[in-house]
């Protein structure tokens, strides 16, 4: 009878490796199995590419999260068998379970790495909730096309791009180009000591706006989703409704807005960043959440510049929201109490008041005046009925819109975009009878 290969030391009863594994019923080669898998999950997780490389294996958290429960009954039946046995620590089965366990530590660690850099993530770790999370997420791809029924509400640029129709890495790369030539011409020009320096000098102050531009890029606000598309790498799409409370970060200084839920996008260097991160806030909630699907603006509004005069407190600028029936004023300097009151939300936010008023566009007539009042309320504001104020025309109103209710006076001007709006809007208005005052 060939001798069988006994275990690290001989237990009471003298086991060989085969008695144990029928002993485990197979639970053995679970985690052998389990090993193999984890082993190559920890390789892709840990490469440099490691999204690409999980894509190209889509199968392999998925069968790794349907072999969990097994092998954490295999680990646990193998651990209690051992104890009870008196199992030698250097037996093969239970060498293999500890090595098992180490690699999920560091699995776990890595996964929550991996997931924090492309979501928020909060509380305990969990391997398997962090692992199913990671596959979705790199699973799911932005598309940078709208979808059936979705509308685009904003679109901003990076800040060194004059034109939409140039591609940010074109633009970087076309004005990275002409710096470095500017450096050549330099350098030829000053051969020596000289030229060395302005050469120098001169890629100090290109390499680190290049470095800056190539982490730029494009941005677009739609109805559903905050899509960002930066200059290298891939592209991201944050769903709205996804977005928590608190989740819209504006940094003033660099221009960067991060907005976090359901994925985690940092736009980065954005000539507009301050209003995207404001209308993000406005349309990932009530009462904005949703209502650009329908793709129309209120078009019996117009929204400008305006002071108002004549009051004890003397004059006040602000902005002047003109409607078929009256006039409404929000003073200067009210803007985050303007978004706090349509909103609802402590958001505290860059933001200027005409984003706010023009946003509330979107909205159904009925609900922009009343946003807007509530809006006139919270800023301490005026709301004049066109029935009780007085509209006199005559001076162009791109020059000047005077608007007078007894001895207070609202002037203002409005650009050529309002233009047609504006006239249109006063030429409903009630027509004061010669002699008349209001």
């Amino acid at each position: 009878m060939a001798e069988r290969t006994r275990t690290g030391g001989v237990t009471g009863e003298g086991l060989s490796t085969e008695d144990i594994h029928r002993r485990l019923e197979g639970r053995a080669e679970v985690l052998e199995a389990a090993r193999a898998r984890q082993a190559t999950l920890e390789s892709v997780l840990g490469a440099r590419r490691w999204k690409r490389q999980l894509r190209a294996l889509p199968e392999l958290i998925p069968e790794w999260l349907k072999h969990a429960p097994a092998v954490t009954e295999a680990l646990e039946r193998t651990r209690r068998r051992a104890e009870l046995e008196g199992w030698p620590e250097d037996t093969p089965v239970l060498v293999a379970a500890r090595e098992l366990v180490d690699g999920g530590k560091r699995l776990s660690a890595l996964a929550r790495s991996r997931l924090a850099a492309l979501a928020p993530v909060s509380g305990a770790a969990s391997l398997q909730e962090d692992l199913s999370r990671l596959d979705a997420l790199v699973r799911k791809t932005a598309a940078l096309t709208l979808e059936p029924g979705e509308v685009l509400v904003f679109e901003g640029q990076q800040k060194w791009q004059a034109s939409p129709h140039i591609s940010p890495l074109v633009a970087v790369l076309l004005l990275g180009t002409g710096a470095l030539m500017l450096s050549a011409i330099l350098v030829d020009k000053f051969i020596g000591f000289g030229g060395g320096v302005a050469l120098l000098l001169m890629m100090a102050a290109v390499v680190p706006w290049m470095v800056v531009a190539m982490r730029s890029g494009r941005a677009w606000l739609t109805s559903e989703r905050l899509l960002w598309q930066p200059v290298l790498g891939e592209a991201v799409s944050v769903p709205l409704a996804s977005i928590h409370p608190g989740g819209v970060y504006v940094d003033p200084g660099l221009l960067n807005v991060r907005v976090e839920g359901e994925r985690r996008a940092d736009v980065r260097h954005l000539q507009d960043a301050h209003q995207l991160g404001v209308l993000v806030e406005m349309h990932r909630q009530p009462p904005l959440r949703g209502v650009a699907r329908a793709g129309v603006r209120l078009a019996d509004v117009a929204i400008y510049p305006a002071e108002l005069r004549g009051e004890a407190t003397g004059p006040r600028k602000g902005h002047a929201v003109l409607r078929p029936d009256g006039v409404s004023f929000i003073p200067e300097g009210a803007a985050l109490v303007a978004l706090r009151a349509v909103t609802g939300s402590a958001a505290d936010l860059p933001v200027e008041t005409e984003w706010v008023l023009e946003q509330l566009r979107w909205l159904p007539d009925t609900e922009f005046d009343a946003y807007v009042a509530r809006v006139v309320k919270a800023t301490g504001g005026q709301r004049w009925s066109a029935w009780d104020a007085s509209y006199r025309p005559g001076t162009p109103v791109w020059k000047e819109v005077r608007i007078t209710r007894g001895p207070v006076v609202l002037m203002g001007g409005v650009d050529w975009s309002r233009q047609d709006a504006t006239e249109r809007i006063l030429r409903s208005w009630p027509r004061p009878t010669p002699g008349e005052s209001r």
